[in-house]
């Protein structure tokens, strides 16, 4: 007995030795008593895909791909936290806090000391992280000074969740979700998510912002605010006001660069709650009568025009009065705004400032502009349907939008690692809470969206006596207006409206003016000739050294320009009266070539190349039709002479084609064969032959190859065919009724045509859109993107 009694005190003080060595239990902290003080945003990532390599909501704004993939590779337990810190907006680094790793393994830098713990280090992808245990959790950062901050301050982890608001809003997330998102309005910077024009401060909403993304790839965070102090502003403002669904967004243009709507079911009760905060007060806490039932307000820019939607039970509450009527637009009226200062007096605390212009009226609502230019661009939005509803990406962002909110604030093409993004925040006040969203969706690459914006107009004074044209700026990658004034001044705008240059001429332009690289170094300079003289001028407006060049004998067409092979080894054609001469890069004459016709030549010489033969055409004022190789030798005998005073020729399946004056239309095959026949369309017939298409219109029969299409009631236009990438567009207006239609090759109308314009003068097709040049029926000019 003895024995065994000594054989147990043996086993027990064998157990005692061991269990005295061993590592204490980890202590089991919530992950939210690690938030740091200087956090702005606390990620919790309860799966994976928290880190996947796509994700816009605020993790893509603070952690690059190479971070993601290395707390991916850390093997740490989900869910775990990344504290966000900022600083001047820009990132100053994260802290991730989790359940141990096995950090030996994974840092196998250099490891240093502070103030007892170790720091490990790495080098992942050309990036330094760094680790270090603290209570048994791991932390590991982007920046070694963040851990050791972490470390002097570790007394202070838990004081947050001993805030038994905050503990509220720690317990509405949804651990379920792939990510919750913390936002702690008192120390975030004024980063990309949470800018906007509203003056209320974002800290004034709340204190903390507790969002769930139940899924990511939706980009939807929900959840709600609460304030440190039990007082909300907008639970105070809303108390006791409900939302009211408003429907302002089918008359915003979709090209506005932000938005905000408030609304509410008592307007007078939320001027008085809003006058108990001194600095958002109104400037008079009593509602004018014309607003009393006023039930939403949209604020929009655009530009930098700014524009205001009232939506009212009864607009003639405001309109009633007398207002002196300034144009009348198709079926809308622009009038003078009787209170200039009303939206100030109310919302001048919230919005900025705003000088009410003009007005129109809508149904029940009241649009608002500070200038009139814009809102006649507005009302050629809403009629062009170039509008937020009518875009693909807001439908999509507007089906995750709640029916009702107190406030929104939308934002335009909001720049996230390289994508753009619609972005929109809604607030819904409750008793002491907010209920709010964060939504994002993504902007196709094209920008198109399905929708023909109008991106400018411009007001002419006096009309141009060379047409108005688009130029391409390979310096800011953008296009450009040119043409030329009354006064023979040559003048450069941007898309904006902005002169950028202006450059005296001699006299008129004759005929286009065309960009070419001339200097073949990839920089474009504008040419063109005038009676006398044949210009090159840079991208600045300064004359090309060696021109303009002088012609005694006067220049009767507009320059030609080819690029047989399209290495820009140009040349360039000057028509004076019968006689055409080419000349090089250098204005030298090309040797060989000396071209004269029996009679004038009737308009500027074309290259053409069919198969691997190249054609220089031109006709004479008899009809004569010339067909010349490159060395200005007859290439094709054509034996007739042919009328064609209204249309030009064309290539058309291998054949010179034309519609002649008696309506008939003409092909010379490369044998010099002619055949003609009837196009049955109707008399007086105008065409255009360009890129393999024909294009022709006669009354209201718009012909497109071989496809016949019947018009509306109106007078029309020579149709113009344009390129873009590889489709052929074809635009024709009709003059009557100040509209412009687009087909496609197969005589399909383009989406959201017809448009508002008078004449057609322009179009381009780049990276960076299709933009279209017009003039309307008061010969404003207009670019329209699509």
């Amino acid at each position: 007995m003895l024995r065994n009694i000594f054989l147990f005190l043996q086993l027990f003080l064998i157990i005692s030795f061991y269990s005295c060595n061993e590592a204490p239990p980890a202590k089991q902290t919530p992950l939210f008593d690690y938030v740091l003080p200087q956090a702005g945003y606390v990620l919790k990532i309860n799966k994976p895909a928290g880190l996947k390599k796509s994700n816009p909501l605020v993790v893509d704004l603070y952690l690059n791909n190479t971070d993601k993939k290395f707390l991916s590779k850390t093997g740490y337990t989900f869910p775990f936290i990344i504290n966000i810190l900022q600083s001047n907006n820009k990132i100053k680094g994260f802290v991730s806090v989790g359940q141990p790793v096995n950090i030996d393994s994974l840092f196998n830098g250099k490891i240093t000391t502070y103030d007892g713990f170790k720091i490990y280090s790495e080098n992942y992808r050309k990036q330094s992280y760094y680790a270090v245990e603290i209570d048994g959790m791991c932390f590991i950062s982007n920046q070694k000074l963040l851990l050791e901050n972490c470390i002097r301050d570790r007394d202070a982890f838990g004081r947050l969740t001993q805030n038994d608001r905050f503990l509220k809003g720690i317990n509405s997330l949804d651990a379920n979700a792939e990510m919750n998102i913390v936002v702690i309005t008192p120390k975030l910077k004024n980063d990309i998510l949470f800018r906007s024009p509203l003056k209320i401060k974002w800290q004034d909403l709340d204190t903390w912002q507790f969002l769930d993304i139940t899924e990511i790839n939706k980009q939807i965070a929900s959840g709600i605010g609460i304030s440190q102090d039990t007082v909300n502003i907008l639970s105070s403002v809303f108390k006791d006001i409900q939302p009211v669904t408003e429907h302002i967004s089918h008359l915003i243009p979709f090209a506005i660069d932000y938005n905000i709507i408030l609304t509410f079911d008592d307007f007078e009760s939320f001027v008085e709650h809003l006058s108990a905060y001194k600095a958002y007060a109104p400037e008079t806490p009593k509602v004018k009568q014309v607003l009393k039932d006023l039930q939403a307000i949209a604020y929009f820019s655009e530009n930098q025009n700014k524009a205001v939607a009232l939506q009212l039970k009864s607009p003639e509450s405001l309109t009633g009065e007398a207002s002196e009527l300034i144009k009348e637009m198709g079926n809308y009226s622009i009038y003078k705004f009787n209170y200039p200062d009303l939206i100030n007096t109310y919302f001048g605390q919230l919005f900025p400032r705003f000088k009410a212009g003009y007005y129109t009226v809508i149904d029940d609502i009241i649009l608002v502009a500070e200038h009139q230019s814009y809102l006649e661009k507005i009302l050629n939005d809403i009629h062009n349907k170039a509008v937020l509803t009518q875009s693909k990406a807001y439908q999509k962002l507007k089906a995750e939008i709640p029916d009702a909110y107190h406030l929104s604030v939308f934002a335009n093409a909001v720049p996230i690692n390289r994508q753009k993004y619609l972005k929109v925040r809604t607030f819904k006040a409750g008793d002491n809470i907010v209920y709010t969203n964060l939504i994002l969706k993504g902007l196709s690459s094209d920008n198109s969206q399905g929708l023909v914006q109008q991106v400018l107009m411009y007001p002419l004074n006096n009309m141009p006596v060379a047409k108005p044209q688009l130029g391409y700026n390979h310096k800011t990658k953008q296009y450009n207006i040119i043409y030329q004034d009354d006064d023979n001044t040559l003048t450069l705008i941007d898309l904006n409206g902005k002169k950028l240059w202006q450059t005296p001429i001699k006299d008129k332009i004759t005929g286009d003016i065309k960009q070419v690289d001339i200097l073949r170094n990839r920089k474009l300079q504008y040419t063109f000739v005038t009676p006398h003289h044949w210009y090159v001028i840079d991208r600045l407006g300064r004359n090309v050294e060696g021109f303009p060049q002088h012609f005694m004998q006067k220049i009767t067409r507009g320059i030609s320009v080819f690029d047989y092979e399209k290495n820009r080894k140009y040349r360039f054609g000057i028509t004076q009266s019968k006689k055409f001469r080419l000349f090089d890069n250098k204005a030298k004459k090309v040797k060989g070539f000396k071209v004269k016709t029996g009679e004038d030549i009737v308009a500027p010489p074309q290259h053409f190349r069919i198969g691997n033969k190249d054609f220089i055409q031109m006709q004479d004022a008899k009809g004569k039709l010339y067909l010349l190789n490159r060395r200005g030798v007859e290439r094709v005998k054509v034996s007739q002479t042919f009328k064609t005073t209204r249309n030009n020729w064309g290539v058309y399946h291998n054949k010179f084609v034309n519609v002649d004056d008696n309506d008939r239309l003409v092909a010379i095959d490369l044998s010099g064969k002619i055949k003609s026949g009837s196009l049955d369309i109707g008399q007086n017939i105008l065409s255009e032959v360009k890129y393999n298409t024909l294009a022709a219109v006669a009354g209201q029969k718009l012909l497109i190859n071989k496809k016949l299409i019947e018009l509306d009631l109106g007078n029309y236009s020579r149709p113009k065919i344009f390129k873009a990438g590889n489709k052929i567009l074809i635009f024709i207006a009709n003059t009557d009724d100040n509209r412009i239609y687009a087909y496609d090759s197969k005589a399909n109308l383009l989406p959201n045509f017809p448009i508002i314009g008078n004449e057609i003068l322009d179009f381009k097709a780049g990276k960076n859109g299709r933009y279209l040049l017009v003039y309307d029926s008061t010969h404003n000019l207009i670019v329209y993107k699509f």
